[in-house]
């Protein structure tokens, strides 16, 4: 075993030379949300999702999922650097590989997010409640 697979064995726990979508879960349920890369279908209980919409499908007008949680993903960079609320859906790509990008963490229970970037500035917000 060379030195950099000692490394990656220590940091993943021992899992070294395994698919990383093994290690991975394709989402993580919570009370009161759901966890996902892109996005879900709506009509569909989460077992039953598709890959293509767990890992691939946009930010775009979702609809609520039938168990009533709201679905927190990723993979549509809003490019304004701030996450986007629809109320039952939230998406916090905020372009963090983009020129001008923010990495957001996102506090669920409050709506609170603090967001870093290239530079080292910090700054944190609060997601605003959708438009009615």
């Amino acid at each position: 075993m060379s030195f950099e697979d000692a490394q990656i064995g220590c940091i993943f726990g021992g899992v070294a030379g395994r698919n990383l979508d093994e290690l991975l879960r394709p989402y993580y349920e919570t009370e009161n949300e759901i966890f996902v890369n892109a996005g879900l279908e709506p009509n569909l209980a989460m077992p039953e999702q598709s890959t293509w919409d767990l890992y691939w499908e946009f930010f775009d007008s979702p609809e609520p999922h039938i168990s009533g949680k709201t679905m927190i993903c990723g993979h549509t960079s809003q490019k304004t650097g701030h996450p986007i609320s629809v109320g039952h859906a939230i998406c916090i790509d905020t372009y963090v590989y983009g020129k001008g990008g923010w990495l957001t963490a996102l506090n669920v229970d409050t709506r609170e997010y603090i967001q870093t970037n290239e530079d080292r500035e910090i700054r944190n917000g609060l997601l605003r409640s959708p438009k009615g």
